[in-house]
């Protein structure tokens, strides 16, 4: 054979550069460091600052919730909250709240997934299907709103949850647990 033969083709060369690339990559996903929640104890809940020191969750009926278009939401000094959509009151945090909580426990960017009857459970509320419908409209607005915090020189803004899919057969909820947020 001659040394002209035993030459890979440009073909092969792009290939194997491309595999190389694919190595490292995967070398560095693999040294990635892995991002959880604080986990907290069973009894309590973790909600960030700037949540509980505004308006976000207003203390109203959830028979009198209006849309809010972008507004600016009153909120203790330094922290600043904008909010569009329709407004939302404690229940709404009580649901937020307890979703955080079940998913505390995956590494973000993780999916996990809970039955309704389960988020229910947690919650302390009966799980017929009325309680189904409802945790599903408050999972619904969550998602639906978009919210502006401004703290300490930082800005986050987008909805309060991501998307998720739920199996209409077995009230599955599944998500990747990605929260922005920190304060």
């Amino acid at each position: 054979m001659s040394k002209q033969q035993l030459k890979p083709s440009k073909r092969v060369q792009g290939i194997q550069e491309r595999c190389l690339e694919l190595a490292e990559v995967t070398r560095e996903r693999e040294s990635a460091q892995v991002i959880q929640l604080p986990l907290w104890h069973e009894g309590q809940r973790g909600t960030p600052n700037s949540f509980i020191r505004s308006a976000l969750f207003a203390a109203i009926q959830s028979k009198d919730r209006v849309y809010v278009n972008d507004q600016v939401l009153c909120s203790q000094d330094g922290i600043t909250v904008k909010y569009l959509g329709m407004q939302l009151n404690q229940e709404d945090l009580t649901v937020w709240e307890t979703l955080v909580h079940l998913a505390r426990q995956h590494p973000l960017g993780n999916q996990c997934s809970f039955t309704a009857h389960g988020i229910l459970k947690a919650l302390e509320l009966p799980t017929g299907g009325k309680n189904h419908a409802i945790l599903h409209k408050t999972i619904k607005r969550l998602n639906a709103c978009s919210v502006e915090i401004t703290y300490e020189g930082k800005t986050y803004f987008g909805s309060l949850i991501d998307g998720g899919i739920k199996d209409e057969v077995t009230s599955h909820y599944t998500r990747a647990v990605s929260f922005s947020w920190s304060h």
